[in-house]
């Protein structure tokens, strides 16, 4: 199973043999052999939930900067 939130994918691919099996989360970089995050879950929804977790967690690092201007409010 792929799932992509750009510049970020995850596999998620079952590892080991039945009835033992764990499912990896392998989450990448697009165009990058790196692996940027990796788990292993027992429960191939649990792996599902982790890398919608990690994905969004490195989408919003992306698009947010560490210096963000202060709004002021006048009443």
């Amino acid at each position: 199973m792929r799932i992509a939130l750009p510049p970020y994918h995850a596999h998620i691919t079952p590892r080991g043999s039945r009835p033992k099996f764990l499912w990896e989360c392998k989450i990448q970089r697009d165009g990058s052999p790196e692996v940027v995050s990796r788990h292993e879950l027992g429960v191939k929804e649990d792996a599902c939930c982790v890398a919608l977790l990690e994905l969004t967690r490195l989408f919003n690092s992306e698009t947010s900067s560490p210096v963000r201007p202060r709004r002021s409010h006048t009443t």
